[in-house]
């Protein structure tokens, strides 16, 4: 049994080897070598042999070779990242060795900038020029500041300025100030609780004052002592909030938006830019917001209007003249503190108090008006060089009853 065996592998064996040099004699090879635009070899170049599953990549010396290949007429594919594809046609006949020689060129498509990027922050607009006093790009600026834009502004659909200061790094705590009904809006920064958002395209603005986010094109927290750039009125050890309004452009644009919220909330916005002249040298802007809305309680009604116009003319090529004035009115309940100690409860329900029930009423509430006149003239005195020059007037009344 066992010579059986031996003789049947021995013939098995002797017919496989008959087979692969019958095949062998009958096969060719291809071999070649990949070249630059510049005639230098061009290494770890994809070779591909169409219609088969046959590969290889050029050795250091751009050297290839394809070994066993059936006699016919292939198609060899050649591909290296930053060059054209490359289809060149071979024959191969038998017992014979097809030399090829192939040269990859660079067109103008595979030189184009590629840039990768990723994690980036399309809400992200660093650049100002009120931060440092100078028109400094933000790889320049060593101050320390964060910017909130009008994009993030719309995107989450901020309708007060505290709301806005929430996306602010470094900024905490931001709300109305506290008794006469939140006449302006107060903040911490770095831990130092700073004053309220009075300062407006880098000048202080009054003391009481609310702005609307419709005429807000950026908020800039500046954060550190870096703020006292500013003077020391407006700021304190922890920073400052400068707030830029919108500016008049050279093109037309409108935009009016509506937004509605629970407990009858209910806000129109109008942006209105068109230039007042053929040569667009005079150019206005128009801003305005009307709001209302209530309380789960059974007083809690508040209402704001806010209109403001801007106006830019351009006298020359040096001198730029810009106008801004801004109405704002708002009536909202007032903001009060309750004692706490000795209530006796661990809960309110245990108070058996109505959760519903204002402690607020009418005549108990804030109305305010505020007025702000801004002027600013830009003049270019050299390409190094340029005045400024600015006017800014507030005029704020406020009726309330203060408690604490």
């Amino acid at each position: 049994m066992f010579t059986y065996m031996t003789k049947l592998l021995f013939f098995l064996s002797a017919f496989i080897f008959s087979l692969q040099t019958l095949y062998a004699q009958s096969s060719g090879s291809i071999k070649g070598i990949v070249t630059t635009s510049d005639n230098k070899p061009a290494a770890a170049v994809t070779v591909h042999i169409k219609g088969t599953n046959k590969s290889t990549l050029t050795d250091d010396k751009g050297n290839f070779r394809f070994k066993n290949i059936a006699p016919s007429a292939y198609i060899l594919e050649v591909s290296l990242v930053g060059y054209a594809d490359v289809d060149q046609r071979v024959t191969v006949i038998s017992n014979e060795e097809a030399r090829v020689g192939i040269q990859l060129q660079v067109t103008a498509n595979t030189l184009q900038e590629v840039v990768i990027s990723g994690g980036t922050n399309k809400f992200a607009k660093k650049e100002s020029e009120f931060v440092a006093r100078l028109p400094l790009t933000n790889l320049e600026n060593p101050q320390s500041y964060s910017v909130v834009t009008k994009e993030i502004m719309q995107e989450q659909l901020v309708t007060t300025t505290e709301g806005a200061l929430k996306n602010a790094a470094g900024i905490s705590n931001a709300a109305p100030g506290p008794g006469g009904g939140g006449t302006s809006v107060g903040f911490a920064s770095r831990g130092f609780r700073t004053g309220s958002t009075n300062t407006r395209n880098g000048l202080t603005a009054g003391n009481v004052t609310l702005l609307d986010p419709v005429n807000m094109e950026r908020i800039e927290a500046i954060k550190g002592p870096s703020a006292t750039l500013f003077g020391s009125q407006a700021v304190s050890y922890g920073g400052l909030v400068n707030i830029v309004t919108k500016q008049p452009f050279e093109t037309f644009k409108g935009e009016v938006g509506y937004t509605a919220g629970s407990f009858g909330f209910n806000r129109v916005t109008a942006d209105i830019n068109t230039p007042l002249n053929e040569e667009k040298t005079a150019l206005f802007r128009i801003n305005a917001a009307g709001e209302t809305q209530n309380g789960f309680q059974d007083y809690g009604q508040a209402s704001t209007f806010d209109i403001a116009p801007s106006f830019l003319y351009k006298a020359n090529d040096r001198l730029v003249i810009r106008l801004d004035a801004e109405v704002f009115t708002t009536k909202r309940p007032i903001i009060l503190y309750a004692p706490w100690g000795g209530a006796g409860a661990g809960n309110f329900s245990e108070l058996g108090l109505d959760i519903k029930q204002s402690f607020s009423g009418e005549g108990l509430d804030s109305r305010q008006a505020t007025t702000n006149l801004f002027a600013r003239a830009d003049y270019k005195i050299s390409g190094n060089w340029t005045s400024q020059t600015n006017f800014s007037y507030t005029l704020g009344n406020n009726h309330t009853k203060y408690c604490s």
